[in-house]
């Protein structure tokens, strides 16, 4: 394709029949020559035109122009999409105007920002479900319909989360509020279990106690403030996470009323004659003064 004024000459022309066929063929007759320009060429710019159309040549493409309305609605619209890409390309060729690729984007207006800033959002966030209870609203929406509720195997509180303790908490939230999003409702009491090895291991590495020359009671008691201190670091980082549930009312298996209970049930289940003494031979680790479960042999 040549530049220069002769070039330059055709562009004009050519834009001039673009712009009369649009009129026609686009846009109703009440729009300024303006709007059209703008629809066409898009913000303002002239509108890009084919010098020599592919199909129907120059000449047939102005008389086209001054067709009527339904006669150029059936001779353009088929090939519009077609004619303006090839426009724009060819003025790019001859010096046009340069392309501004973000304005033929048609985007929807939002107040939603640019970047999602979750590090600065999350926690608002947080804070406004906190604010508003809404575990709380969730129980009330769906009082009354079918029950699910997910037992959770608690963690031990003997140190911070991990990656674990994320993918378990988060998967089992998943599958609470995908019930609660089907009508059901959802009652979820989060809990950790305190009593074992992993506790006191734990506290002996980390405080360096001396169980060996500590009461015993002393040594429960070092126990339970160390674990209710992770259960207070756990709970933090779990509703970091997002995870709904009853935070206020967790259980815990050190709480007196979770012993009495188990206290309970295991005198049941002496009446009905599920205990009983025997023999059997307890794999026993004489480093940790534990018994080892068998699945660990």
């Amino acid at each position: 394709m040549g530049t220069g004024s002769s070039a330059e000459a055709r562009f004009q022309r050519a834009a001039a029949g673009c712009k009369a066929a649009a009129w026609q063929t686009f846009i109703t007759p009440e729009l300024s020559p303006e709007e059209i320009f703008s629809c066409v060429g898009g913000n303002g710019q002239r509108p890009l035109s084919r010098f020599e159309c592919p199909v129907f040549g120059e000449q047939e493409w102005y008389r086209r122009a001054s067709l009527s309305l339904d006669e150029a609605e059936v001779f353009f619209l088929p090939i519009a999409p077609l004619l303006i890409s090839i426009l724009r390309d060819i003025a790019l060729q001859i010096g046009g105007y340069p392309m501004d690729y973000k304005n033929t984007i048609i985007t929807p207006k939002t107040d939603f920002p640019m970047r999602a800033g979750l590090p600065q959002r999350e926690p608002a966030m947080l804070e406004n479900w906190n604010k508003i209870d809404v575990y709380r609203l969730l129980m009330e929406k769906n009082q009354g319909k079918p029950t699910f509720i997910l037992h959770d195997g608690p963690p031990f509180s003997n140190g911070d989360i991990h990656m674990g303790h994320a993918l378990n908490k988060t998967l089992k939230d998943f599958i609470v509020r995908s019930y609660a999003m089907r009508g059901y409702h959802t009652p979820y009491t989060p809990g950790w279990d305190n009593h074992g090895m992993p506790i006191e291991s734990a506290i002996i590495k980390k405080n360096k106690l001396n169980h060996k020359t500590m009461p015993v009671t002393e040594f429960r008691s070092a126990c339970e403030e160390f674990a209710q201190s992770f259960i207070d670091r756990q709970m933090a980082g779990f509703r970091r996470l997002g995870v709904l549930g009853d935070w206020d009312r967790p259980y815990k298996t050190m709480d007196r009323r979770f012993e009495a209970e188990e206290v309970k049930v295991f005198g049941e289940m002496y009446r009905k004659g599920y205990i009983y003494k025997g023999l059997k031979p307890v794999y026993w680790c004489p480093k940790d003064e534990t018994a080892l479960a068998e699945a660990e042999i």
